[in-house]
């Protein structure tokens, strides 16, 4: 019979760890792996941070270099910032638009004529017919116009424009007439009616464009004055256009608010996304007030640059602030009340959130001031 075998008691070189041993080193362990996880989550939020303010500084320069090629080349007679404080044209535009309350809404009439604007005489306007004439030759150099073309492709031609109306000068450059009257109108039809003139006829605010605006040239519906008939009137011939802020994206079923700066073209039933993330807008205007002017800014001014309140040709320049918004909050970040814009009302001054929020202006110098 085999005996068993004798061994060697081990020495403390070759012992195994004691429990108190294991739970030590498992103690370190999960306090060194707590710490990498606690590493890596604050590298996500911080990569996180940085994707979100990147997405803000992307948009903001979208919307601010859009803009400021839009307005470079803007005319006062074309160029009306919609004021949040104005209680005149403002809550109707507003309303009809779907625009974030208390942001500013910019209107911009861009022209196709090549003789701009159309020149009518004192009394050769009347504020309640739907039509106005005008001679052929202003129709020099539209586009798609040729006299050769038949009376039914001159009016779908015309029906595809809006006319900016208003009181103007009777010299050229036939400046807006301060204080006078303006209005906008949806062409509906034209056509030559001999004698060397042209005719376009609109919908004189009996019917309302697809913003729901009214634009009655006798009555001022729309909160404008109404036109004098008896003075001078010129006629613009192009496209209105309406730049707002709105809330969110109607399209997006998200609960993550999405506000927007848009477009929209009068009468063409659409609203253009021209850049996300943009919570508010403000409008000012650089003027040069010295008695004698010397091109240099001397006062910034906001509101909409009445003729009535600022003179044509002192106003050199356009800025234009951009309040820039993330859609998700950030939940390392203390809950404080956001930045705002100089004079904004929107909703949301003094309510504190954990959005993240940049500022972005851009003032641009008029290269076409009237």
């Amino acid at each position: 019979m085999r005996r068993p075998e004798r061994h060697a008691p081990l020495t403390r070189g070759q012992a195994g760890f004691t429990l108190i041993e294991l739970l030590i080193v498992l103690g370190i362990a999960t306090f060194i792996m707590a710490g990498m996880v606690g590493l890596f989550r604050s590298n996500r939020t911080a990569f996180t941070l940085l994707d979100q303010m990147r997405i803000l500084e992307e948009n903001g320069r979208v919307a601010a270099d859009y803009m400021s090629r839009e307005l470079r080349p803007a005319k006062l007679t074309s160029l009306i910032a919609l004021d949040n404080a104005d209680a005149t044209e403002y809550p109707t535009a507003q309303a009809s638009l779907g625009a974030k309350a208390g942001t500013d809404i910019i209107r911009l009439f861009d022209s196709v004529l090549l003789i701009d604007p159309i020149y009518i005489q004192p009394g050769d306007f009347n504020a309640n017919a739907a039509n106005v004439k005008f001679m052929e030759t202003y129709m020099t150099g539209f586009p798609g116009y040729d006299p050769a073309m038949s009376q039914n492709e001159l009016s779908n031609m015309l029906a595809q424009y809006t006319a900016l109306i208003y009181n103007c000068g009777s010299s050229p450059p036939h400046a807006r007439t301060t204080g006078g009257g303006h209005c906008t109108q949806n062409i509906t039809s034209g056509g030559d009616i001999g004698g060397g003139d042209t005719q376009i006829v609109y919908n004189r605010g009996v019917n309302t464009d697809n913003a729901n605006r009214p634009h009655d040239c006798s009555g001022g519906q729309d909160g404008s004055v109404a036109i004098d008939a008896a003075a001078s009137v010129c006629i613009s011939i192009g496209h209105e256009y309406y730049y707002y802020v709105r809330s969110d994206d109607p399209g997006d079923a998200s609960a993550a608010q999405t506000p927007q700066l848009v477009r929209y073209i009068l009468g063409s039933g659409n609203h253009e996304v021209v850049a996300n993330n943009v919570e508010d807008m403000q409008i000012e205007y650089g003027l040069d007030t010295d008695a004698t002017p010397d091109g240099v800014i001397d006062i910034w001014m906001p509101g909409s640059p009445d003729p009535a309140v600022m003179a044509p040709e002192d106003i050199l320049a356009v800025r234009v602030s951009y309040l820039m918004v993330t859609e998700t909050d950030d939940t390392d970040k203390l809950a404080e009340a956001p930045i705002t814009l100089s004079n904004s009302t929107i909703d949301t001054i003094g309510v504190a959130d954990q959005k993240r929020r940049r500022v972005i202006t851009r003032t641009t110098r008029m290269r076409n001031p009237s």
